[in-house]
């Protein structure tokens, strides 16, 4: 990485202008300065977006959640626009060149508009999902696409081709018979270095790249993505402990870390899944969690799933 790829902030940036940064470029860490450009202390990635998923908020500032420059290394004081990221010790990120997308599900959520369409090729704003999809990982730098197809697979054929209009190499994977949320992943060929595979129903701006060096610096059999999921309750929540009333929080929001249907899995682990067999994504990836295989990585990009009528309307605005 060089000076170039540095972002310097004031103490008194918040964490939602810190997260608007990571959406446009990889930023592992970030170095807070003060007016004069000295160094103050450093905030990382890591725990900005595990912040966020946790008890931070977006208006708190980036200073309530950094470390001091000691932890790199570094001096407080020195200048902050002088240092590189070769200072940091940090490894280099993995090169990700296959990515799977799902792109086989019936979309019966989305009936009628799913009867003679498959539900990656509905238009958002005039465009369809799955190009918008193919765009996203080749701006990434994949240039190997596999698409699980079952559903009107040949629609989806003759919408792609082969890649080149996308500038990507695109492959097919069609099942004979459903083989649930992860079984396609056992029709892949071998390959080398982590593959991405996400869901064919998703809209998001999520920096893939920084998703990739993520899985780098934190290492594990797969990384899932996850989004924070938003819940207001329109009712006084009652918190208790056995028969005693505890108190009453008054129509609270709940924030509910879920799935994001984006993956980045090891070579490895790709190559143990069955072929031709049904093998569930969940129950998958709740084996490989109990093994101490698994690790997150909170999304604080924007993130739309589009499984139902009214969360597709929401995103032609």
């Amino acid at each position: 990485m060089s000076k170039a790829d540095l972002v310097v902030l004031q103490p008194g940036a918040t964490l939602e202008e810190a997260a608007a940064v990571l959406e446009k470029r990889v930023c592992p860490v970030f170095l807070l300065a003060d007016e004069q450009g000295q160094l103050l202390a450093l905030l990382r990635e890591e725990d900005l977006r595990v912040g966020l998923a946790e008890k931070a908020r977006p208006q708190h500032e980036a200073i309530s959640l950094a470390v001091p420059p000691e932890v790199f290394g570094l001096s407080e004081g020195e200048e902050a626009r002088g240092i590189g990221w070769d200072r940091l010790g940090l490894p280099q990120p993995p090169e990700v060149r296959r990515a799977l997308l799902m792109a086989g599900g019936l979309g019966s959520r989305l009936a009628p508009l799913t009867d003679n369409c498959p539900k990656p090729l509905l238009p958002v704003r005039g465009k369809p999902l799955l190009h918008r999809l193919l765009a996203q990982v080749q701006a990434a730098g994949i240039r190997e696409v596999y698409l699980s197809i079952l559903y009107l697979g040949d629609m989806i054929r003759a919408s792609v081709g082969d890649g080149s209009a996308f500038g990507l190499e695109v492959h097919y994977l069609e099942e004979s018979s459903p083989l649930g949320t992860a079984g396609a992943l056992g029709l892949l060929p071998e390959g080398e270095g982590p593959l991405l595979v996400m869901n064919g129903d998703i809209l998001s701006t999520i920096n893939l790249e920084a998703l990739f060096a993520w899985h780098g610096r934190n290492p594990r059999a797969v990384t899932v993505a996850t989004w924070l999921h938003k819940v207001h309750v329109p009712f006084g929540l009652a918190h208790f402990e056995g028969p005693k009333l505890l108190h009453i929080e008054e129509k609270p929001t709940l924030r509910l870390p879920v799935n994001a249907g984006i993956y980045l899995f090891e070579p490895d682990l790709v190559a143990q899944v069955p072929r031709n067999k049904p093998l569930d994504m969940v129950g998958w990836l709740n084996q490989l969690a109990k093994e101490g295989k698994a690790g997150q990585f909170p999304i604080v990009e924007r993130w739309e799933d589009i499984g139902s009528l009214e969360a597709y309307e929401r995103l032609q605005s």
